[in-house]
């Protein structure tokens, strides 16, 4: 490839032209308006001002009180820019042809020249399924009826946006949507997308849009068995200059519920093996089997296993930056839950493990998500909430991850930035994650209100653990109430012998509010008199 700056002006104009003039451009005006403004803005030396806003205004008309952050209708376009000029290229080709591209994660194009033959040929024999991945999916078409749509929507647009989406999620794999929809179009079935594509499961669905009813049905299938997994329906009412809103909620709660740590995929894996060692021949699905058997089934020994196995894991694949990152934050689970890591500082094993993670892959949420925690062991609050804010912005659309910021934010003290980050959890996939409280814990412990300490404290939608019934007991001791005190004491040592003495060194070495932690400590010391 020749660098961008090797061509003239005059050759990317007329590259420009020819893309135009061709026939799939000049049925989409403006997906073709789209690309004359990025291309000419980028050659005017004004790639600055290639952003979501300016092009949602000036070539699709928003008003100017515009947001990108609720409207996708841009993001959308993108998505169908790159698949028609993917199109162009495969139908046009012909040697030392200027290319122009539009990378993902950016509105500026880039400008190349192949000097080899370009092929985009992304056909695939049925080679088995001996070698997939477990967790590896793909979105076919959906299918839909839609009355007066508006203008920037498509089916093929929200079925490629959803498999971008999905793609977010770095514990699984996602066949890209052009592979699909080119080898559906090239004669292929969907009865054979599993072993053709390489693929355990894949998505399909119906889009209902009639006046200001939007409504999406969704189906999971097995793609070896072609059995239905699972379903569901998504509906919004908006009317139509709102329908890109909708269609982002609507995407948001669908790659939610089906991916991520606590995702339908990864649940039913968990559920089926039954917290044996899965026959998992992919190191990033059995970082992700471990990470979340060992939250769900917490306890010493799962602990030791989850370690264990993916220990072993990094030994056979060293460059699986989703396997050390989760290490790297299971080491750190040994100082929140009292759990035994083999070594003397788990804090120092975590940063030399994420320290891997970080050369393999800058851009991990999850060790974004563990550099955050680190940051909060470590009493580094800058480095905590910068950690925090940039796994959110990695994949706002994973709830687990949500869930796990905003709980961090809520022992730093930032209790309005921790609402946000768990109602948006909640708002994704409800689920009982205990946490969720703890902005409200928090508060009213600060605040002195004792009898909504309590009411929050057992408000939790999971059975309660060692940290639950902390928190019931330091409100039920500053409410007075010794004998409810002495009996949820009881049942506490009886889970954990020495959680007080854990307890007392967990939450000094955690919480950034004096006073607060002040609270806290004092009622500890107290319980440890009474013991």
């Amino acid at each position: 490839m020749l660098e961008e700056n090797n061509l003239s002006n005059s050759e990317i104009k007329s590259e420009l032209d020819h893309i135009l003039s061709g026939r799939n451009f000049v049925k989409s005006p403006l997906i073709s308006r789209f690309l004359r403004f990025v291309v000419e803005k980028s050659l005017g030396g004004h790639t600055n001002q290639i952003k979501d806003y300016t092009v949602g205004v000036e070539v699709f008309d928003k008003p100017h009180n515009f947001s990108p952050q609720t409207d996708a209708s841009v993001r959308i376009a993108a998505i169908r820019l790159r698949k028609l000029l993917e199109e162009h290229y495969h139908e046009y080709h012909s040697a030392d042809t200027i290319r122009i591209h539009l990378p993902k994660g950016s509105y500026a194009p880039v400008f190349t020249k192949d000097l080899a033959d370009y092929r985009f040929d992304v056909q695939v024999k049925n080679q088995g399924t001996q070698n997939i991945p477990t967790d590896s999916i793909c979105v076919v078409p959906f299918t839909g009826l839609v009355k007066n749509p508006s203008n920037d929507f498509s089916l093929e647009g929200f079925s490629a946006y959803l498999s971008e989406k999905l793609s977010l999620f770095q514990e699984m794999h996602v066949k890209s949507y052009t592979s699909v929809s080119t080898f559906l179009r090239g004669g292929g079935s969907v009865d054979t997308v599993g072993t053709a594509l390489k693929v355990t499961y894949y998505l399909s669905g119906n889009i209902e849009i009639e006046d200001q009813k939007t409504k999406v049905q969704v189906h999971l299938f097995d793609a070896g068995s072609n059995t239905l997994i699972w379903s569901h329906d998504f509906s919004a009412v908006g009317k139509s200059d709102s329908l890109a809103v909708i269609i982002e909620e609507i995407i948001s709660k669908i790659v939610s519920s089906i991916a991520g740590y606590s995702g339908l995929i990864h649940y039913k894996m968990f559920s089926k093996q039954g917290g044996k060692v899965p026959p998992i021949n992919d190191t990033h699905a059995m970082a992700v089997f471990w990470f979340y058997n060992c939250q769900a089934r917490l306890s010493e020994s799962t602990y030791r296993d989850a370690l264990y196995y993916l220990e072993k894991s990094i030994q056979d694949d060293p460059n699986c930056d989703l396997c050390w990152a989760v290490l790297a934050h299971l080491y750190l689970f040994s100082l929140v839950y009292n759990f035994d890591a083999g070594v003397d500082y788990p804090i120092g094993k975590a940063q030399t493990y994420l320290e891997r993670a970080f050369a393999l892959n800058p851009n991990g949420q999850q060790a974004h998500l563990t550099l955050g925690w680190i940051g909060l062991l470590t009493h580094d609050k800058s480095m905590a909430i910068s950690a925090f804010e940039k796994a959110d912005q990695l994949n706002p659309n994973s709830s687990y991850a949500k869930a796990v910021c905003g709980m961090g934010l809520s022992f730093l003290g930032e209790y309005e930035r921790a609402d946000e980050m768990l109602e948006g959890a909640a708002r994704l996939n409800p689920l009982p994650y205990w946490w969720f409280n703890l902005p409200d814990i928090f508060r009213a412990l600060k605040s002195g209100d004792y009898e909504k300490m309590l009411y929050y404290a057992r408000k939790i939608g999971t059975p309660a653990g060692t940290h639950e019934h902390m928190f019931e007991l330091i409100a039920l001791y500053y409410l007075g109430d010794t004998e409810t005190v002495s009996k949820v004491l009881s049942g506490y040592l009886e889970k954990s012998p020495n959680g007080l003495e854990h307890a007392l060194k967990f939450w000094k070495q955690l919480l950034f509010d004096e006073e607060f932690s002040e609270k806290i400590i004092s009622a500890i010391q107290a319980f440890q008199k009474q013991v």
